[in-house]
Order: structure tokens, then C-alpha cells, then sequence
């Protein structure tokens, strides 16, 4: 799962890691590749560094989080700002983000065997997986929305915990 999050770890504010990274167990690829697994301080200083950089001094809003599941594991191999390759012709961006990018290398565990995901010829899914989801979770909503004005320019989810 990607996108514009309009949450850094530095924000006091911002419950980032505990209400999703945690909840859902999660992954950042930048803390994996860049920070080598440590978040930044809560309510410390905003990591802004030289925008376009990937570096540890640069956290963006912009995030690419994964999952691994009981089949597979997904190990991030990079992650990287595209600061020239998101562009128009003239080099200009091509939104007030720059795009980020990750690429994954992954291993099945050939254990496991998945049935037919779409189902049989009632439309019923079924494996032999257990529920990955962390016991401590409780249900979450997600809302997606998205703003186009001249350009579509607007992205986001809004992740509530259910009652």
C-alpha cells in the first residue's frame, strides 16, 4: 500500500506507526532501507532534510508500506526518491511530490497450497491460511476519496478503528 499519508512519525500529532504500521502489522520501506529499522522520535524534529534526497535526514509524507503474508515474504530491496524520473518534458514534476519507488524481492513457502482464489462454482473463496491479522487488531474502516481540479491531484484513505 502506497501513497500520500500526510503523516510524518516526527508529528506529535500524527499516530502513524501506533494506529496503523502497529495495528496492522505493517512495514515502511523507508525505515527498512533508510533508517535500518529505527523510527524517528515522535514529536522530535521534523527530518526535512534537502528535499528530492533519500536520506535519513528526509522523511516525506509519501509512503510505501507491505506485508507479508503466511505464503510469502516480501523483502524490500530499494527504496528511492525519483526526483528526475516523475517529470514533464521540460523536467518539471509532475505533482508538488516527488515520486517515490521500491522494489521487492519475495519467497514463497511452498507449504502452503492456495485453492482457487475466486472460488468454486458458488463464489466462495477458501484456503488452507490462518487469519494473519494481529490478535490485539479490532475491525478498521477505510474510506478512500480522491480531488481532481485540472488535473487529478488527490489521493488519500481515512482508517478509523470500528466501535
Amino acid at each position: 500500500m502506497f501513497g500520500d499519508t500526510n503523516c510524518r512519525y516526527t508529528r506529535a500529532d500524527d499516530d502513524l506507526k501506533s494506529l496503523f504500521v502497529d495495528r496492522l502489522d505493517m512495514r515502511d520501506v523507508w525505515i527498512e532501507k533508510i533508517r535500518k529499522g529505527v523510527y524517528p522520535e515522535k514529536g522530535g524534529e521534523a527530518l526535512l532534510g534537502v528535499s528530492g534526497e533519500t536520506s535519513a535526514n528526509n522523511e516525506v509524507v509519501d509512503k510505501i508500506f507491505y506485508r507479508r503474508g503466511a505464503c510469502i515474504t516480501l523483502n524490500p530491496t530499494s527504496y528511492k526518491v525519483e526526483n528526475s524520473y516523475f517529470t514533464d518534458t521540460e523536467g518539471n514534476q509532475l505533482s508538488d511530490h516527488y515520486a517515490i519507488s521500491a522494489n521487492f524481492s519475495y519467497t514463497r513457502d511452498n507449504s502452503m497450497v492456495y485453492s482457487d482464489l475466486w472460488g468454486g462454482s458458488g463464489g466462495i473463496a477458501f484456503n488452507f491460511l490462518r487469519n494473519p491479522s494481529p490478535t490485539f487488531s479490532r475491525p478498521v474502516s477505510v474510506g478512500f476519496f480522491g480531488r481532481a481540479e485540472a488535473d487529478f491531484d488527490k489521493i488519500g484513505a481515512i482508517c478509523k478503528a470500528s466501535e
